[in-house]
């Protein structure tokens, strides 16, 4: 997909986004994510601020506070609305590695380490609007 900035560009069928399912979509070298919740439709650039994972591979969920995606590589937070960065990566390695050898602890509790002191930016958010069946956001 190609579109020109200021442009409005289609880029889901309503009809086929589920509520709660996210879909990777590429305009003009700009990788989106696009989601939708409760009929409501979003659009979020598709890389985290901390270290440029796709968003739309991680988990989005609807919570008392508002929409929060989650970061699939290291667990960092976004507010799904408006791309605001709620928490920066996870700081430690997950619990529940009892079956892990020491080495692989001690790698993941050091990365996890490293990877805190990253600094997690906000990301970019796109206005959308639906036209009929068509999802569209404005560049």
């Amino acid at each position: 997909m190609s579109g020109t900035p200021g442009t409005w560009v289609t880029v889901a069928k309503a009809s086929e986004l589920a509520s709660g399912a996210m879909k990777r979509v590429e305009i003009g070298g700009q990788e989106l994510a696009v989601f939708a919740v409760a009929g409501t439709f979003y659009a979020l650039s598709d890389r985290c601020g901390h270290m440029s994972a796709p968003l739309s591979r991680g988990a989005l969920a609807a919570t008392p506070a508002g929409l929060v995606i989650t970061c699939p590589l290291h667990g960092s937070r976004f507010d799904g609305a408006t791309g605001k960065n709620l928490s920066g990566p996870v700081k430690e390695a997950p619990p529940d590695l009892d079956q892990a050898s020491d080495r692989l602890r001690r790698f993941l509790a050091r990365t996890a380490e490293l990877s805190a002191a990253i600094r997690t930016h906000d990301v970019p958010r796109f206005d959308v609007r639906t036209v009929g069946d068509d999802v569209q956001v404005r560049l």
